[in-house]
């Protein structure tokens, strides 16, 4: 991607817009080329417009379409987003599952804001990271290298006796022991896995949501998959959503 990352507001409040016209009035990172106060008005255009990111309330009493229901539409597309809402416990737990770049809550402020947009114009324009799909590992259970379907990666965390191989679950209850395998080479494989702690890392596809300072994970199909992992410090600000 080049230049400046084209916007669209969607907030049923036409002041909104003016606040974040003026925060971006001489960004560049972005810029404001679509605003919508109703969001079926946008959906009604989505095809017919071109942006790169969608800044994007949660309630519209004046629509019979809230700000989840364009969430959907916009992962469904591939498109990142933004929520911009007001702070209670259900928006972020709402932002977090769907899978926003960030939440924000209002009344907005310029440094919260412009941190958000420096954020998501940095993972924009990061190269896709999901081109090469099929990796071959030595796994030390069958002694051989096994090609792994990275997209099937759900878990990982560093074995217990040897910090240099890794434990790694994958989708349909397969686990194996990945030899002198590094987390930071898996996370050049895929934009989907992020690292929750120094010994653990997941797949946002598991990811339920956050309780205190844990993180909750989803052990449908049996997967084996721990219930919840602490969240460290550390690693937080690297999650494609933001905790605020």
């Amino acid at each position: 991607m080049e230049g400046k990352l084209k916007c669209v507001i969607i907030d049923d409040d036409p002041a909104v817009h003016t606040v974040i016209k003026e925060f971006l009035r001489s960004s560049d990172k972005a810029v404001i080329t679509q605003c919508f106060e109703r969001c079926s008005d946008f959906l009604n255009r989505i095809d017919k417009i071109s942006y790169d990111l969608v800044l994007l309330d949660c309630l519209f009493p004046n629509d019979i379409i809230n700000g989840v229901e364009v969430a959907f539409r916009l992962k469904e597309l591939g498109k990142e987003f933004i929520f911009i809402s007001a702070k209670h416990h259900s928006f972020i737990d709402a932002c977090r599952l769907i899978g926003a770049l960030d939440a924000m809550p209002k009344p907005l402020t310029e440094k919260r804001f412009k941190e958000s947009i420096d954020k998501s114009y940095k993972f924009l324009n990061t190269p896709n990271l999901q081109i090469q799909k099929h990796v071959l590992f030595n796994v030390k259970e069958l002694k051989r290298h096994v090609n792994i379907y990275i997209p099937e990666v759900l878990y990982m965390r560093t074995h217990h006796t040897d910090p240099r191989n890794k434990l790694v679950r994958l989708n349909g209850n397969v686990s194996y022991t990945l030899m002198d395998c590094k987390f930071q080479d898996m996370l050049k494989l895929s934009a989907d896995l992020v690292m929750a702690n120094k010994s653990e890392l997941i797949s946002y596809n598991i990811m339920e949501g956050i309780k205190g300072g844990d993180i909750l994970l989803n052990q449908s199909g049996n997967n084996k998959i721990p219930k919840s992992i602490p969240l460290s410090p550390h690693f937080k600000n690297n999650f494609k959503m933001q905790f605020h």
